[in-house]
């Protein structure tokens, strides 16, 4: 994959809360994971937000279950920036941003380290 390819990109170390805006985030055991470490990461309370504390290098993408109910639409995948220190750049989306599909419960976010 690359930079063009990802759902979300960003320097190596950016921190940043990716965001759906449709479904909701399973967090039984199929908690969110950043792979392929397989850090398990923390759902925001909305069950619509997955903080990631530490962008890795290259390629990496983060694994999660959604339910989406009875007639909602694709999830849009967005990101917003924590602020970075000093000297090191945040995190953005896709323009436009990509999509997990109604019909795809097991869903992955991409994510590309500069």
């Amino acid at each position: 994959m690359s930079k063009a390819l990802s759902d979300i990109f960003g320097s190596k170390g950016a921190k940043f809360i990716a965001t759906l805006d449709s479904g909701t985030i399973a967090t039984d055991a199929t908690t969110p994971k950043l792979m392929p470490a397989g850090t398990v990461l923390t759902v925001g309370a909305d069950k619509r937000s997955i903080s990631v504390d530490d962008l890795p290098a290259g390629d990496s993408f983060i694994d999660l279950r959604i339910v989406f109910a009875p007639g909602e639409p694709d999830a849009n995948i967005g990101a917003t920036p924590i602020t970075p220190a000093a000297g090191q750049a945040g995190a953005a989306q896709a323009n436009p941003a990509r999509t997990i599909p109604n019909n795809s419960p097991a869903g992955s976010i991409d994510l590309f380290g500069e």
